[in-house]
């Protein structure tokens, strides 16, 4: 113990004695500050790099985000964004209103959660929006990890949407386009309650009925069927009287 305590003492001593016999020399030159880097102007840049044209809203005067919407080939789009400059930025999927959702559609996003991380279903009570999120690590920022992220993000929305799509309610409401029919063209449908269609093309109108699995509707107007899939705004299928086939395509109307 009285060892250490003298080596102590002895390095004290030395370090003393070398300051007092130090000469004087001119203060170092202050550093440049460094230029700020906000997280805000990183990704932007980075999403400019790889295409994309993120632009800046601001919500008030506190709340600032980035935002990028991007066109799938698959469909659908994306948006990016990042809140307040200084919060860890993140993708999110728009998946609509999630106020619509069943309780058993719900259970099932929790438990997708799980299986797709870092990919996860988000809610907003303020605005009843439903999303699909991927939090991205702003610490390794760069072209090929935001286009990795972007790319999870698009294969995961669309191997989720048998859980997010909203129920497909077809009553009330009407289609119209067209089908490749020779002698045919123009094509409506008018759903109704009770299951109930009827359709316009060249003929006038004929009743019919209808039954709906998930996004799949049969149509049945005597001997002609039309089997249709529902694809958002979008119905595509083929119809067949016993003694022809064709394709028809309907959009929702407002």
């Amino acid at each position: 113990m009285k060892t250490a305590v003298a080596t102590l003492a002895a390095l004290t001593l030395f370090a003393c004695a070398s300051f007092a016999h130090a000469q004087p020399q001119d203060p170092p030159a202050t550093p440049a500050p460094a230029p700020v880097v906000k997280p805000l102007e990183v990704l932007a840049d980075t999403l400019t790099k790889i295409g994309l044209e993120p632009k800046v809203v601001k919500k008030d005067d506190e709340t600032k985000m980035l935002i990028v919407t991007m066109k799938l080939k698959q469909g659908g789009t994306l948006t990016a964004c990042i809140v307040n400059e200084i919060t860890s930025p993140y993708f999110i999927a728009p998946l609509g209103d999630g106020r619509k959702l069943s309780h058993q559609q719900a259970l099932d996003m929790l438990e997708a959660n799980a299986r797709h991380a870092p990919c996860f279903f988000v809610y907003s009570k303020q605005t009843g929006q439903l999303g699909l999120k991927i939090e991205y690590p702003f610490a390794l920022t760069n072209e090929k990890q935001v286009q990795s992220s972007l790319d999870l993000l698009a294969k995961t929305m669309l191997e989720t949407e048998k859980i997010w799509a909203a129920p497909i309610v077809l009553n009330d409401s009407r289609w119209m386009g067209e089908e490749n029919l020779q002698g045919y063209g123009k094509l409506a449908f008018e759903f109704r309650k009770g299951n109930q269609v009827v359709m316009h093309d060249a003929d006038g109108a004929t009743p019919g009925s209808f039954t709906q699995h998930d996004n799949q509707v049969t149509m049945t107007f005597g001997g002609t069927v039309y089997r249709g899939v529902v694809n958002g705004p979008a119905m595509t299928g083929a119809a067949t009287n016993g003694k022809a086939t064709w394709n028809f395509r309907v959009n929702l109307a407002p």
